[in-house]
């Protein structure tokens, strides 16, 4: 690449993202519930694969609690999917780990963006999510990589 030109576009692209599950609900506090505003989030995967290799989806989950009172708080869950071609024919090892790194750069802020939606709906206080996460570190095959 020549410097001052744009850098080729990556061979991985999402295509759509859709809603596979959404909830909110305010309940009785529980236990196990935290003491403050507490965001889960999962971890990409893999949820199916072309025989070709060029489309691939991945899900990922996100939870959202938020204490509204003494003895009640306010949950909501979110299950999307995101739908990604390749301009390269992949791998299904190779989508696997696309979908546990770089996925969750794509997915998470549409994730953050419908929670906050969600909590503002609903009148709630929701605390700031992180606009980017540091994936876990995996042991991988280099040659794997799309």
């Amino acid at each position: 690449m020549v410097k001052g030109e744009a850098a080729p576009p990556h061979p991985v692209q999402l295509v759509r993202v859709s809603a596979v599950n959404v909830s909110c609900q305010r309940r009785k506090r529980r236990a196990a519930d935290p003491g403050e505003a507490n965001a889960f989030l999962g971890a990409p995967r893999l949820a199916s694969f072309s025989p070709g290799g060029a489309l691939f989806d991945c899900d990922f989950q996100a939870r959202l609690i938020v204490p509204t009172g003494d003895d009640e708080v306010w949950e909501a869950r979110l299950h999307i999917r995101g739908e990604f071609s390749s301009a390269v024919q992949l791998k299904r090892t190779q989508a696997a780990f696309f979908a546990g790194t770089s996925a969750l750069f794509v997915m998470l802020p549409i994730a953050r963006a419908d929670l906050i939606q969600l909590a503002s709906l609903a009148n709630v206080q929701a605390p700031t999510l992180p606009l980017v996460v540091r994936p876990p570190q995996q042991v991988d095959d280099r040659s794997d990589r799309p």
